[in-house]
């Protein structure tokens, strides 16, 4: 049942907030259709700044019928309104994120599965960068569309430069290396003490393109693949993650990937069942290029309220003999435990 006082407190309140002669040019022509002065100071009753009930029908467009619907909205009576006409009410009241999820929750009872800002989720609160810059353990911000925005020294040397997309090199496609970037070691292969670790794990080499992703085919993979298919339900409008999808309908092993089929080199045990879209609680095998050495990575994720989409991800990354303790089947790291 929808809260009838909520929605008319954040609806009113935000109507009184707006302009009409300031923000709304097209709203004198709209009052002379639907047959009211061109000029909101003339006729009979009292004048105000901000926008009427009706004159908020008329710039949605209900100028002879419905006249009332923004009035029933907001008074609560107008039960299920179309998501696309309440995205209409929300731009022209200049709500903010906050104010929408409430009215959404508020209208529906739930909160909106994407946001109808199609900024949201660019830009990160600056407290981020300086809350990653004061961690010891490797850090980054990415945002919606997993562009990195900011990162640490930590993460920079762990990932052998940091990529400017974080997705991009998950999946191994073309990418570049983060314009702040100050890492000089060796970025093309692995040395001596990663190759005999290779050698003890019984597991192919990655390509060069993700040869930081160790058993890629069975964790990092699917898991990327399913954060790529998460971001493309909720953010559609995304240009950025809408060319990586195609680039990778382009790639077999990669589509294969996305359609939930195995690829070679994937393992089969009761993880693969259960794909992470982000790496929170997760152990990985991710090789070290400043150290020349496997480890394990585990990954803590934290979503900036102000920022739907954006993530702040730690990735903590020990010695690969720390893992060797007992398990189950369905650890990530399984297979290396049974050493």
């Amino acid at each position: 049942m929808a809260d009838r006082c909520r929605i008319k407190t954040i609806l009113s309140r935000a109507r009184e907030r707006t302009d009409a002669a300031a923000y709304y040019p097209e709203l004198g022509n709209l009052r002379m259709k639907a047959g009211l002065p061109y000029n909101r100071s003339q006729g009979r009753g009292r004048s105000t700044r901000h926008l009427t009930q009706r004159e908020m029908s008329l710039l949605l467009g209900w100028v002879w019928e419905r006249q009332d619907w923004y009035k029933r909205l907001e008074l609560g009576t107008l039960t299920q309104p179309e998501l696309r006409t309440l995205q209409e009410v929300s731009t022209l009241l200049c709500l903010d994120l906050h104010e929408w999820e409430q009215l959404h929750i508020a209208l529906f009872g739930r909160k909106p599965a994407e946001t109808h800002n199609p900024d949201a989720g660019v830009k990160v609160a600056p407290t981020w960068s300086h809350i990653i810059h004061t961690s010891p353990v490797a850090a980054y911000i990415s945002n919606r569309c997993w562009d990195v925005v900011d990162f640490n020294p930590t993460a920079d040397r762990l990932w052998g430069g940091m990529p400017d997309n974080v997705l991009r090199a998950l999946l191994g496609l073309p990418h570049g290396r983060h314009e702040r970037s100050t890492y000089t070691g060796s970025t093309t292969s692995w040395g001596r003490t990663a190759r005999r670790q290779l050698e003890l794990l019984g597991l192919p080499p990655q390509p060069p393109r993700r040869k930081n992703m160790i058993d890629w085919p069975s964790t990092w993979g699917p898991d990327a693949m399913a954060g790529l298919r998460n971001g493309r339900a909720v953010h559609p409008q995304d240009a950025t993650l809408r060319q990586i999808e195609a680039e990778v309908y382009a790639n077999a092993e990669l589509l294969a990937l996305y359609e939930g089929r195995r690829v070679a080199g994937s393992r089969v045990h009761a993880r693969t069942q259960h794909k992470h879209a982000h790496p929170d609680g997760t152990q990985r095998l991710m090789y070290n290029p400043a150290l020349d050495k496997i480890g394990i990575m585990e990954g803590a994720v934290s979503e900036p309220l102000g920022a739907p989409g954006a993530r702040v991800v730690w990735m903590e990354w020990r010695p690969l003999e720390a893992a060797k303790s007992p398990c189950n089947f369905h650890c990530d790291l399984y297979h290396l435990h049974q050493w």
